[in-house]
C-alpha cells in the first residue's frame, strides 16, 4: 500500500511553466500543489481504514489528516 500511496502522491517538485506573468504562474502553481494536497489527503484516509487500530484512533488519524488541506484552503 505504501508504494502506492507514494505512486499516487508523487515526490517530484510542482512543475510550472513561465508565461511571464508572476500572478499567473503563482496560480497555477498553488493549483497544483492544492490538488497533490488533496491526493495525500485520499492516500492518508486510505492507509487509515486499511489500518488495525480501533474507530476512536482512525477518527482521529482522519481528523488530523484533513487539518492541512483544510487551513491550504483558508
Amino acid at each position: 500500500m505504501t508504494d502506492e500511496v507514494n505512486a499516487e502522491v508523487g515526490t517530484n517538485p510542482v512543475d510550472t511553466v513561465d508565461n511571464g506573468d508572476p500572478h499567473e504562474a503563482d496560480k497555477t502553481e498553488i493549483e497544483a500543489l492544492m490538488e497533490k494536497a488533496s491526493n495525500s489527503e485520499k492516500a492518508l484516509n486510505a492507509l487509515i481504514a486499511t489500518s488495525s487500530l480501533n474507530q476512536a484512533k482512525r477518527d482521529k488519524l482522519r481528523s488530523a489528516a484533513g487539518d492541512p488541506f483544510r487551513v491550504c484552503w483558508q
